[in-house]
């Protein structure tokens, strides 16, 4: 699972598709928070389901040819994990009406 792509081009779609994702689950994580979890159990509930997901999309993936890796799946997300830990990311504030600030502030 080579990363030949072009960065510039990819990081408009990959960080639209993270920001809808991350609304959707600080809204979940809101949710179980009105449920009574913790804050520790709720963010781990949304973070188990999180990286569930991953793997559950790698491997249907892979099982259905449309990927294709040349390690195990493991250390194929572990690697990647570790990749993605080392890259700058921003966080993006909460407004009032419950929008997040597109711009954010970059955190490494």
């Amino acid at each position: 699972m080579a990363l030949d792509r072009d960065n510039e081009a990819v990081s408009p779609l990959i960080n639209g598709i993270s920001f809808q994702t991350t609304t959707a689950l600080v809204s979940t994580l809101g949710a179980l928070r009105g449920q009574g979890h913790s804050p520790a159990v709720a963010s781990t509930i949304v973070l188990d389901a999180v990286l569930m997901s991953a793997i559950s999309l790698l491997k249907t993936a892979v099982n259905n040819d449309l990927v294709g890796v040349t390690a195990p799946i493991g250390d194929v997300l572990h690697q990647r994990l570790d990749q993605l830990l080392k890259m700058q990311f921003r966080v993006h504030a909460q407004r009032a009406d419950g929008s997040f600030d597109p711009a954010g502030q970059a955190m490494s």
